[in-house]
């Protein structure tokens, strides 16, 4: 429901649910998804925030050192693999995970 409001322009609404998600449990995957909300919202501060959030918990220290830790895309990547590899449908992982790959 959220990768819907996202991708229909309705990132504020999408916003709450994310926050909400996240205050219930922690999850580097939501959080990569708020931090992209929250840019298209123009909250690049916070959404740079909430990505340094999610790298620390997905990464460990050595990783988060790495230059490639730096670009918010990079948690894509783990999302899109487990997708595939759980045998879902490669055009439904294409749109879930959109332009960005």
């Amino acid at each position: 429901m959220v990768w819907a409001l996202d991708h229909l322009g309705r990132q504020d609404e999408a916003e709450k649910y994310l926050r909400k998600a996240l205050d219930k449990q922690f999850d580097a995957e939501i959080a990569a998804h708020l931090g992209e909300v929250l840019w298209k919202e123009d909250k690049k501060d916070e959404a740079r925030a909430v990505w340094q959030d999610a790298r620390a918990a997905a990464f460990t220290p050595a990783q988060q050192a790495s230059p490639l830790a730096r670009r918010p895309y990079d948690l894509r990547h783990p999302s899109v693999s487990l997708w595939l590899n759980s045998w879902a449908p490669a055009p439904g992982v294409a749109r879930r995970a959109g332009p960005t790959l």
